[in-house]
């Protein structure tokens, strides 16, 4: 009964999860599919660039929600008809949701890479570690300007404090690791363009002249 429990928490936040905020909102707002444009990513990224700041923060915010659904109700679920804590619960159904949104049932399996989902995720299951996960994030994207190698650095520092602040509860870092593990895979094309210094920069506050040369 338990394991029946927690495959139906994952398929219904896998289900969820494949509701991809960057699809909906810009056929909704730019009758456009934004896999094609720019980089072809349907993630927040790739929609700032592309239609701006208040299309990217509309679709933030539908990702945010469908993943606080998932793991709220997932989590209290799992914790209270199987053995299993509320962290664990909502790590498993977050990892769902954000399988969903990279590979969404209802756009072809072809989504976003993710990193909003997770991070929200580790929000609800541990809203301190997502505070440090944050701060690595906004120091390495900044100074960087990279916000693909933000976004890893990120994901790799909450990995690592789910294993140490959370060692005690076995299936919850285990999940959180795995959580990880599926960012940098859904970001292997960053990866190889971070390595090979051909990743696209974002700046955030402007732009100045020299900048602007270096870029054309």
């Amino acid at each position: 009964m338990s394991w029946l429990i927690i495959i139906i928490c994952a398929v219904a936040s896998y289900l969820l999860g494949s509701l991809n905020g960057g699809i909906m909102v810009t056929q909704l707002l730019n009758n456009a599919d934004i896999r094609e444009s720019g980089s072809g990513n349907a993630g927040f990224t790739n929609v700032k660039r592309v239609y701006g700041a208040k299309s990217a923060a509309i679709v933030c915010a539908v990702d945010i929600v469908k993943t606080v659904i998932a793991c709220g109700a997932g989590g209290f679920v799992i914790s209270h008809f199987t053995e299993s804590s509320y962290i664990a619960g909502a790590l498993l159904c977050g990892l769902f949701a954000q399988i969903g949104h990279i590979f969404p049932l209802y756009y072809g399996f072809k989504g976003g890479k993710g990193f909003i989902c997770g991070m929200t995720t580790i929000f609800m299951a541990d809203p301190l570690i997502l505070l440090g996960a944050f701060v690595v994030l906004t120091v390495v994207t900044l100074t960087s300007k990279y916000v693909s190698l933000g976004s890893l650095c990120a994901t790799l520092s909450y990995a690592i404090m789910f294993v140490i602040f959370h060692n005690e509860d076995t299936a919850a870092y285990l999940i959180a690791i795995a959580l990880a593990v599926v960012v940098f895979i859904s970001h292997r094309a960053n990866i190889k363009r971070l390595l090979t210094k051909t990743e696209s920069k974002t700046y955030f506050f402007g732009m100045d002249k020299k900048k602007k040369e270096e870029q054309k």
